[in-house]
């Protein structure tokens, strides 16, 4: 897939952990930028330490890419396809999320770590592939 078509199809860029981005994507942007610095203000005004939140969401990213390893690596040994929408579902599934949930938390949590400079932005991690749409409504946003 080229990169146009990429953004085409995902208007919000690759929301990149540890070299994995969710399987998942939405036909339409949403500022999932916006919402993590919502949800890391949120969490200050209840007392959550940012240390704490960063620690929090790490843990659940770390989790998550877990299931899905191992799933890929199960899928590997049987044959499996891994991109296929029942291979997504029963990861999702395993993850205890709705597929509007862990889309949502996956894209926030990566933004959040990026603010809360708990992550580079390199090959592996961060937001990549955002349209010039994502990109100037981020800028503008500041």
């Amino acid at each position: 897939m080229s990169s146009s078509q990429q953004q085409q199809s995902n208007p919000n860029g690759d929301a990149l952990y540890k070299g994995i981005s969710c399987p998942m994507t939405i036909g339409q942007y949403v500022d999932f930028k916006k919402m993590a610095g919502e949800m890391i203000l949120g969490n200050l005004k209840k007392g959550v330490p940012i240390k704490t939140l960063g620690d929090i969401i790490t843990k659940q990213l770390d989790g998550w890419v877990e299931k899905l390893s191992t799933r890929v690596r199960c899928s590997e040994t049987t044959g499996s396809k891994t991109g296929t929408k029942k291979f997504v579902a029963k990861w999702i599934k395993a993850c205890g999320l709705s597929e509007t949930e862990m889309l949502i938390q996956w894209n926030v949590n990566v933004h959040a770590l990026q603010k809360l400079k708990r992550i580079p932005h390199n090959e592996h991690f961060g937001i990549h592939n955002a349209p010039q749409q994502a990109i100037k409504s981020s800028v503008a946003s500041r």
